[in-house]
């Protein structure tokens, strides 16, 4: 693993979240959509019902709880199941604290060059010590996602992975039903 220049810094401040609000059960250094396509701002953070492991800090109090049952292997899976979180949420950077670099691994590999070779490492030294984190706290936080989402530039029909690829703010792609959400999926 390979860590950003504000790797220790941003876990010093997220440690204050997750001392005030319950509703968090750990923070990561990863996210999973991380690659450097997808990412551009080093100094937003999000609340995630997704477990994105990969450098990563709870409470010890979460760990007591957790730790007697811990499994051998495919403990990031285990973590995502709801009997294990129990609701809580996890923060992430939008841009990753973390590398991974290790082509070989408890994975084989099986993911280096599709997902984990194109992750963007941050290079900027946030100073988190100056940073108001108030927005992830869990009622500030559905104000600001709501927030987001409402101001996201809305993108309609078939084209819009063309259209999101030459927009430089954030979007929304709306659907209409469920079979039109799983054909966009795809």
């Amino acid at each position: 693993m390979e860590i950003a220049p504000d790797f220790f810094e941003y876990f010093e401040a997220a440690a204050n979240l997750l001392d005030k609000d319950r509703s968090i059960m750990a923070v990561s250094s990863w996210n999973d959509n991380g690659q450097k396509q997808f990412v551009h701002d080093p100094y937003v953070l999000y609340r995630s019902d997704f477990f994105p492991g990969l450098g990563w800090m709870l409470l010890r109090t979460t760990w007591d709880e957790l730790s007697p049952k811990w499994p051998k292997a495919y403990w990031d899976d285990w973590l995502r199941l709801k009997e294990n979180h129990k609701g809580r949420q996890f923060i992430r950077p939008e841009v990753c604290r973390t590398y991974n670099f290790g082509e070989h691994g408890s994975s084989l590999g099986q993911f280096f060059s599709q997902y984990l070779e194109p992750i963007k490492l941050n290079d900027v030294n946030v100073n988190w010590k100056t940073m108001d984190l108030s927005y992830l706290m869990e009622d500030n936080y559905l104000r600001y996602f709501a927030n987001l989402v409402q101001n996201a530039t809305p993108l309609y029909g078939n084209d819009f992975v063309l259209k999101a690829n030459n927009v430089k703010v954030d979007v929304r792609i709306q659907y209409k039903d469920q079979a039109d959400f799983e054909n966009i999926a795809r």
